[in-house]
Order: C-alpha cells, then structure tokens, then sequence
C-alpha cells in the first residue's frame, strides 16, 4: 500500500514537473516567435496598401533607346541632349531645375544634377536597380528570416511599392554614355514619367519629369532625350558653379529670349 502511494506522488510530481517545464517552453517559444509573427503582420499591411502589391509585381525590363524622328539639340551647362524636332517652345529655369516645354504644355524637366552613394557606392544605381527587382515573396519566407534580412526587404519594398510611377512598369535602359530607369507612371496618369540617370563616365546622376498626352508620346520624348544626353562634368560642381554653367547656356538660347515669362 505505502509503495503505491509512493508511486502515485511520484506520478504526480512528474506530471507537474512536465507542466511547468511544458508552460516555461510554451511562454519562450511565445517570446521569441512573436517578433517573426510580427514582422509577416507588417511585411502582410505593407502589401495591402493601394497598388502596393501590383507595384511590387511590376518586374523590370530592358529597353532600347532610340529616337524615329529628327532630333534638335540642346545644351544645358553640364549635359548635352536632344529633343524631337520642332517640339520645344521655350526653357527656363526654376531652382537649379532646366524646363522645357512645348506649345502643348507638354514638358520635360532636368533636375538638379547630384551624386549620393550611401546606399551603393556607383551613386546608388545598383540600390535602385535592387530596389526595382524586388517583388512580393511568401510569408513563411518572412517568418524564417534574420533580422538583418528583413530589414533588407523593408528598405526594398517600402520605396517600390509605394512609388505610383511604378504601376504602369519599369524600364532599364544603357547607353555608351548612361544608364538608369524609366519610370512609365501611374496608371490613371500614363503620360507622367520619372526616369533616373547616372554617367557611365563620372559620379553625375540625375532626375528627370516628363508630361505629355499620352503614355507612348511620353516615352517617345523621353526615349530622344536620353538618346542624346551626354554630361560633360564628371563631379557635381558646387552650386555657385553649376547655376553658372546653366545661366551661360541658357542665356543665349533662342525658346529662352523669345518665352516672355522666363526668369
């Protein structure tokens, strides 16, 4: 009798034994899963924004740039370009930024040249690239990564699919003289572009807006452009300089002196 009674405490106290170690590995499994289960609840909203997932599906392609139709050159201080024939009706500029447009209203504007290498030391292209390489991936995926990993995705993913210029596509393009991306615009607003240029020969890379009547004269316009751009800086000069550079370009240019509203 006493030996049974011995046994059934024993029984009992392994059995409590076994539900406080199975409590204890329940609570730091609990703990250390939750963070990974948080992560694929904010990688899960981050996709479930407006177009952020059709943005993210939107795989970069390679395109030829080429212009079909005679180009007039123009000449912006530290770039040289070329844009459709008879299509530009006056230049100005506003803060560093070149604009051209035409007697449609159409229009194309350089930004400020610039060169930032904290993401990528070839002034952030191939973070640019990456970034538009990134497409949607699976949440077991996002489960099992390191931290390190996931905060990679993050800094992919928020950028593309948060860009709308991205949800009618992307384009790579490369020249002798350039490389970079063309934006092809949002899906209500095909006719606005964004393209981003880099040198192929110096740290020199560059925004550049298009807006046209429709997406394939858009691209049409910017496709002559780029065509044509050749920089002749190989560093971004400083800021004194470089207005120098666009005001004596400029100053002479024809569409400049006969646009009234030019400053």
């Amino acid at each position: 009798m006493n030996a049974r009674r011995s046994d059934c405490r024993t029984q009992k106290k392994r059995y409590r034994t076994c539900a406080v170690v199975g409590i204890v590995v329940l609570i730091v499994g609990t703990v250390a899963l939750f963070p990974r289960l948080q992560r694929c609840i904010a990688y899960s909203n981050m996709l479930s924004s407006e177009y952020a997932a059709w943005n993210l599906a939107r795989h970069p392609k390679p395109i030829q740039l080429e212009c079909s139709e005679s180009a007039a050159p123009i000449d912006i201080g530290y770039a040289q370009a070329a844009l459709p024939k008879q299509w530009a009706a006056s230049v100005t500029q506003q803060q560093h930024a070149v604009i051209v447009r035409s007697k449609d209203d159409e229009s194309l504007v350089f930004m400020p040249p610039f060169y930032d290498s904290q993401l990528s030391p070839d002034g952030n292209y191939t973070s640019a690239v990456r970034t538009a390489e990134s497409e949607p991936i699976a949440l077991t995926k996002v489960f099992f990564m390191t931290s390190a990993e996931y905060a990679e995705l993050v800094h992919r993913t928020l950028p593309k699919s948060l860009n709308k210029h991205n949800q009618r596509g992307i384009r790579l393009f490369r020249s002798e003289n350039i490389r970079g991306l063309i934006r092809l615009g949002a899906l209500d607003d095909p006719g606005d572009m964004s393209v981003e240029v880099w040198s192929n020969n110096g740290e020199v890379s560059q925004g550049i807006l298009i807006h046209a009547e429709t997406g394939e004269k858009a691209l049409q316009l910017i496709t002559c452009t780029l065509l044509h751009l050749r920089y002749s800086i190989d560093l971004v000069p400083p800021r004194d300089v470089l207005i120098g550079m666009i005001d004596d370009a400029l100053t002479d240019h024809e569409l400049l002196s006969s646009n009234p509203e030019a400053d």
